[in-house]
């Protein structure tokens, strides 16, 4: 598979409202290369193109990798600041995506594509890892890389339980100039109460990825009547772009 560290030639890439992939390169026209987006199981972005990725070049491989720092833009959407390579420079790839679900040990977002294929649905990708809570209380994903190391992805809003007592995201985004439309993700998992200053939420299915929070007892004792516990948790927030 065709990496990006070219050396003799100077490449810059982003991606269109489509994710396809956009090549500019010294001297030459800007080229839209029709193809596909995937994650592969390092997390790296693969660009899987229909042609080759070169025109003057009829054996250029149809595959670009792409790697280095995942973020989130702040409208849930993915960001990779790539490595600085000889040739390439320092870049950054924002893909047209949103946060659509979550898993014990995914991240997973719906990615846009051309408006004459809206009835269909978007191709889904997803970075792995594992989830935590931070110090003030907000979700976060750890994506793992290849050398050990984890890029941390925060959701900025709110969280609360539905009526099955499972943790619930939700968030309000703005797309294409519409009003704001609030979207909820999910997480199937179980309560556990080590401590009177701690609430930890265990994710089904998996043995690394669970949030513990920090929290208040409101009361010391179980209400029969009510048949319940209740804690204060306080979350921060906070905006702008990644």
């Amino acid at each position: 598979m065709y990496t990006a560290r070219r050396s003799s030639i100077r490449l810059r890439y982003q991606f269109d409202e489509a994710n396809r992939l956009t090549v500019r390169e010294r001297l030459r026209p800007v080229r839209v290369v029709d193809g596909g987006v995937t994650i592969d199981a390092k997390n790296r972005l693969v660009y899987r193109a229909q042609d080759t990725l070169r025109e003057d070049d009829p054996a250029a491989p149809h595959a670009v990798t792409f790697d280095g720092d995942w973020s989130l833009t702040d409208q849930h959407g993915l960001a990779l600041s790539l490595r600085e390579r000889s040739g390439l420079g320092r870049q950054r790839l924002y893909l047209n995506a949103a946060l659509t679900g979550a898993e014990s040990d995914a991240l997973i977002f719906t990615l846009a594509q051309d408006a004459s294929h809206e009835r269909v649905p978007g191709r889904r990708v997803a970075l792995f890892g594992r989830w935590r809570a931070d110090a003030r209380n907000r979700l976060a994903f750890l994506v793992q890389k290849a050398d050990g190391s984890e890029d941390r992805l925060t959701l900025q809003g709110g969280w609360e339980l539905d009526e099955h007592q499972q943790l619930v995201y939700r968030d309000r985004r703005r797309s294409s100039g519409r009003r704001p439309e609030e979207h909820t993700v999910t997480f199937d998992g179980a309560w556990d109460i080590p401590g009177a200053d701690r609430l930890v939420y265990r994710l089904a299915g998996s043995s690394s990825s669970a949030f513990e929070f920090l929290a208040g007892l409101r009361t010391r004792s179980l209400i029969a009547s009510e048949g319940r516990l209740v804690y204060e948790v306080g979350v921060g927030f906070s905006s702008g772009r990644a």
